[in-house]
């Protein structure tokens, strides 16, 4: 069958902490992190259940491509009409992100450590408040995971005044 299944230590972390929440030991790794966006393994054991599905399933995904539908799926979405609107409609939208990515990179922008919405510390993500045109590419908001989705979702907050 498998091991036997290890006991789960939890831990509530002071509100004085950085990271409050849920946090969660992982026997394996010696690590403990914190319960978050869905997550239930450590990153490192992550990062193995991925290698493990990739290489079960390399063989697989070859064919796959190999074969006529495989090859046939891409440059058919491509030519369809569908394809065509999106392709235009996200162009700006993959240049701005490739053009923040770049300037991360470069040291020319540095993600802030705080969101701008709600002030939480945690990993940010660039938000294009204004807009994809190239005068505008790197003109963005610095939130985290959750506000950045509620934005999108919802379509409020971060009004051009209060930036």
């Amino acid at each position: 069958m498998g091991k036997p299944a290890r006991p789960i230590r939890w831990v509530i972390v002071s509100t004085f902490d950085v990271r409050v929440g849920m946090v969660k030991i992982c026997e394996k790794h010696d690590t403990e992190y914190v319960l978050k966006y869905g997550r239930w393994r450590c990153p490192e054991c992550l990062k193995e259940g991925y290698r493990r599905y990739n290489k079960k399933h390399r063989e697989e995904r070859k064919l796959w491509h190999q074969s006529s539908k495989g090859k046939l799926s891409q440059p058919k979405y491509r030519k369809s009409q569908k394809g065509q609107e999106a392709s235009i409609r996200d162009r700006y939208k993959i240049l701005a992100r490739k053009a923040v990515t770049r300037a991360v990179k470069n040291g020319i922008l540095i993600p802030s450590v705080t969101c701008s919405e709600c002030d939480c510390l945690t990993k940010t993500e660039a938000h294009h408040h204004r807009g994809y045109e190239k005068s505008r590419q790197l003109d963005v908001v610095w939130l985290c995971r959750y506000c950045h989705f509620s934005i999108h979702k919802h379509r409020t907050g971060m009004q051009d005044s209060k930036m």
